[in-house]
């Protein structure tokens, strides 16, 4: 279980790095975005050349927007906790998006099963908001106390589909 756990860190890191743009945890650089132009894919999100030779990142779909990033930030600044069920996240944030440092792997497991999803309601695509949902069902079942047979039957089945769904959402380089 605690290998999970460090999976759902990774996870969570990636996720919330790419959703904030947030520098040095960030997958979505120039490397990925020429990744996806090699690959001819996604044309949306290739590199342009400006006038002045210089060459830019369009905006991405699946990050959010810096009021948008404050917005989050502040609905997971405004959150608590029983005692003990999990650390003050407001710590670990700061209010402008900026900045997200400190999560522990328990932060990290409670904030993909249960929080992530629902601060992302009404801020990002339903495309993203539903595969992040859907992963964080997936790991909040996997991590239960009872395993039955058929839920890992029907987890194994499942989770190639929502891969496919955050493949679809993010570059690449986000698979790692």
């Amino acid at each position: 279980n605690l290998d999970v756990m460090h999976i759902e860190k990774n996870i969570c890191d990636a996720l919330v790095g790419i959703i904030l743009r947030l520098e040095g945890k960030n997958k979505d650089t120039v490397n990925a975005r020429l990744d996806l132009q090699d690959m001819g894919i996604r044309p949306d999100l290739h590199l342009e050349q400006d006038d002045d030779n210089s060459v830019s990142m369009p905006a991405a779909w699946y990050s959010l927007e810096k009021q948008e990033s404050a917005a989050f930030c502040q609905f997971l600044k405004g959150i608590r906790f029983p005692y003990g069920y999990a650390s003050n996240l407001g710590r670990c944030i700061s209010a402008d998006g900026s900045r997200v440092q400190g999560m522990k792997t328990h932060d990290c497991h409670v904030m993909l099963q249960r929080i992530l999803a629902a601060g992302l309601r009404g801020q990002v695509h339903k495309d993203i908001y539903e595969a992040v949902a859907k992963l964080g069902k997936f790991f909040s079942e996997l991590c239960s106390r009872k395993l039955k047979v058929d839920v890992v039957k029907r987890l194994k089945a499942e989770i190639p589909v929502i891969l496919c769904k955050l493949e679809k959402i993010f570059p690449p380089a986000f698979f790692d």
